[in-house]
């Protein structure tokens, strides 16, 4: 586990959550990490520390969404060695949490 903690940056500030206990991000005030944005829960999701790095896991009822597909968590990154093979889709960098994005848009229906 990394001992300095994960580093989040948000638009009102940056913290370093210590890796010692699980850490809750959403809008509410008791949060550990809160966002102000309609698209986030009260209580969104948990950020686990882990031997292999951190894992954010759903807690809400507006999901996680990583390109396009709810997840109800989300693995840490874990940190390639040389020769490692390298992944197709773009890893969440271990300083940057998750971010929650919105879900696609519901079809409209015609009269």
């Amino acid at each position: 586990m990394d001992p300095t903690g994960l580093r989040i940056v948000t638009p009102a500030g940056e913290t370093v959550l210590p890796p010692d206990r699980e850490h809750v991000v959403g809008r509410g005030r008791d949060c550990d990490v809160v966002l102000a944005d309609g698209r986030v829960s009260r209580r969104h999701l948990r950020l686990e520390p882990g031997g292999d790095g951190w894992l954010a896991r759903d807690i809400s009822s507006n999901g996680i969404w990583v390109n396009g597909t709810r997840r109800v968590s989300v693995p840490p990154h874990r940190r390639r060695g040389p020769g490692a093979p390298r992944r197709r889709e773009r890893p969440t960098r271990r300083s940057d949490p998750p971010t929650p994005s919105a879900p696609p848009a519901r079809p409209t229906r015609r009269p």
